[in-house]
């Protein structure tokens, strides 16, 4: 009988750490486990009552049994011998002959008995044996130690990988990498953004996006930041590192986790609060990243390199200037505008020359003090450091004004909207006064800025922008008539191509299940049959998205009381054609876009006010570069 207490689950032989790690990792599969190895054992214990019940019976039966067959061999041997003595002459045997018989009969029925009982014996031994193999049966306890065993294997391999994983997680920190390469990670950035200057994620609103915002969805939202390495007291000669300067100012990390590391520019961009896509790809163990940061920050290939942080930790706010000493007074033009800022945070400051010397310093009425002269210790051990309170009033700052660019089709409708109610102000302004030739080509300017933000495409391949000629505006409702058919024939002529393709592959399934057509490539007609069918899924969510954008286009329009009766049945001709070319459409549950209770509860829920979109937390993974 197996002993259920040296059945460990879990390896005893292992050390404590990585045996709590398997027990806490695999919880639910000890217990499985356990239960399972319970189970068995009562099944055996089970079976070898009932076969230890059944031996004993067995014997029992055959104890009654050896009695009897020996009584009657007893027996036998008697009767043998008075037929021996009666037949001993033939005197005897004529005087005895039909005592003879009556023995000669007796014993032949002993013998056939005795052979009875010879063979009972013989099958009763056959019997106990197999027995006696279902009591030593422990079948099912050795097949669970085979799935034990797998078990053990792979709880190793996973504390392996868990080994290995924190410690390429402690070398991805931030703090330690800067020690060991007496570096510093900068996040440099423009104090006033044009994002048509550089990749971003924030939408410039006219002014820019302002110091006070980067720092509040840093520091609120910890967004993954793209920084390039400086190393301080390089030796004399040696070319000092510089990095990605643009108004000379950027922030200085001390904490997060190296992801990407790049010896040049990776041409990184966003999506969410998260890297999208770059030219270079993680380290996938501690050598290989050591190796990484080595070759990028003491051998980089161009005038900066790009090393991404996830998870960022801000340590002070850095300034570069040519020269700096001790006591000396800087100025820097964008200081003015960073001073409330940085008393709000309490932001640590600091001066980095071109000689590469790091020197601490401070606020004095909106320009800078410098003190003395730092190294990678003072800055990183400096207790400074971005509390719940300022992150949850950074977040409240940022969803009050959502500075992003979201890829989104409530965000694509809330704008159409509000597209379709900037047209129709401009019209008014351009039919209800008497504008000189100057003003009236401002309004079709920007009429044409509102309308290049609305390009159509199908997965970014074809685009085609909506034509119409804005200087009169029933010429421009004539062409957002004719947006709905061109929608249409764009995405159908490629969904069309698709259906035929899916009839065929279907066609071809159909062969290799019948066995008329080899099955060799089965798996693979199944992969492209369904990515062809979640496509054409995409493109009816899309073509409904954009007949979403120019409907509420429409219901902005229809908005303005001043339009004559004559141009409202026009524009509700837009939302004729919309419908009708929504019908080729067979996925009904995008068809609620269209219905108008849809468009009233949508801007309930996403037009703020102040005619911003109301973006919540969840929405940050829609975020994307521009």
């Amino acid at each position: 009988m197996p002993n259920f207490e040296q059945i460990n689950i879990v390896d005893d032989s292992l050390e404590p750490t990585e045996k709590e790690f398997i027990e806490a990792e695999f919880q639910s599969e000890v217990i499985e486990l356990s239960a399972r190895v319970q189970q068995a054992i009562e099944k055996i214990k089970s079976r070898q009552d009932s076969v230890a019940a059944d031996i004993f019976e067995l014997k029992e039966h055959l104890t009654e049994r050896t009695a009897k067959y020996e009584k009657l061999i007893d027996e036998y041997d008697t009767v043998s011998s008075e037929l021996i003595k009666r037949s001993r002459n033939i005197f005897s045997r004529t005087l005895n002959w039909l005592k003879i018989n009556e023995i000669q009969n007796r014993i032949h029925k002993m013998e056939v008995l005795i052979s009875e009982y010879q063979e009972s014996f013989a099958a009763a031994h056959e019997v106990m044996v197999l027995l006696e193999i279902q009591a030593k049966d422990e079948r099912e306890i050795d097949h669970l130690k085979e799935q034990i065993t797998d078990f053990r294997g792979r709880g190793r391999e996973a504390y392996k990988k868990l080994v290995e994983f924190q410690a390429l997680q402690a070398a991805r920190e931030v703090s330690g990498i800067c020690r060991r390469h007496n570096c510093l990670l900068i996040h440099s950035f423009s104090v006033d953004l044009d994002p048509s200057s550089q990749t971003s994620v924030l939408i410039n609103k006219g002014e820019g996006i302002g110091f006070e915002k980067k720092i509040d969805i840093i520091t609120g939202l910890s967004p993954e930041l793209s920084t390039t390495s400086f190393r301080l007291n390089l030796p004399e000669g040696e070319k000092k590192d510089s990095w990605f300067i643009a108004d000379g100012v950027g922030l200085i990390l001390k904490g997060g986790q190296v992801s990407e590391i790049s010896r040049s520019d990776a041409g990184t961009s966003v999506r969410g609060m998260t890297r999208e896509s770059s030219q270079v790809q993680e380290s996938n163990n501690v050598a290989e990243l050591e190796d990484d940061l080595d070759q990028a920050i003491h051998h980089k290939t161009s005038s900066h390199n790009e090393i991404t942080i996830k998870k960022p930790e801000i340590g002070g706010l850095i300034f570069s200037v040519s020269n700096a000493s001790p006591n000396e007074i800087i100025d820097h033009r964008h200081l003015p505008s960073m001073v409330k800022k940085i008393n709000q945070m309490q932001l640590p400051i600091y001066i980095q020359t071109s000689a590469g010397k790091i020197f601490r310093a401070e606020l004095v009425n909106e320009r800078i003090l410098v003190h003395g002269e730092v190294n990678i210790d003072n800055i990183l051990d400096k207790s400074f450091a971005v509390d719940d309170d300022k992150k949850k009033e950074a977040q409240e700052a940022i969803f009050n004004d959502a500075p992003f660019n979201l890829d989104m089709p409530e965000k694509h409708a809330v704008d159409a909207y509000q597209y379709g109610k900037d047209i129709a102000s401009l019209y008014m302004v351009m039919t209800s006064s008497k504008m000189s030739g100057d003003g009236r080509l401002y309004v079709l300017n920007q009429a044409t800025k509102l309308m290049a933000r609305h390009r159509l495409s199908i997965d970014g391949q074809s685009t085609f922008e909506v034509q119409a000629d804005i200087t009169y505006f029933e010429g421009f409702i004539s062409g957002l008539q004719e947006v709905a058919p061109k929608v249409k024939e764009l995405y159908f002529s490629s969904i069309d191509k698709e259906l035929e393709w899916q009839q065929r592959l279907r066609r071809e399934i159909k062969q290799m299940e019948l066995g008329s057509m080899d099955s060799q490539d089965f798996d693979s007609h199944q992969e492209s049959l369904q990515y062809s069918i979640s496509k054409v899924q995409k493109w009816y969510k899309q073509i409904m998205e954009h007949f979403l954008s120019l409907s509420m286009i429409a219901t902005a329009l229809l908005e303005e009381v001043s339009i004559d009766v004559v141009t409202r049945n026009e524009i509700k001709k837009i939302f004729k054609n919309v419908r009708q070319a929504a019908e080729s459409v067979p996925e009904s549950d995008y068809h609620q876009l269209l219905d108008p209770d849809f468009h009233y509860d949508l801007l309930a829920r996403r037009l703020g006010n102040d005619g911003l979109f109301k973006m919540t937390k969840d929405d940050l993974k829609h975020v994307r570069s521009l």
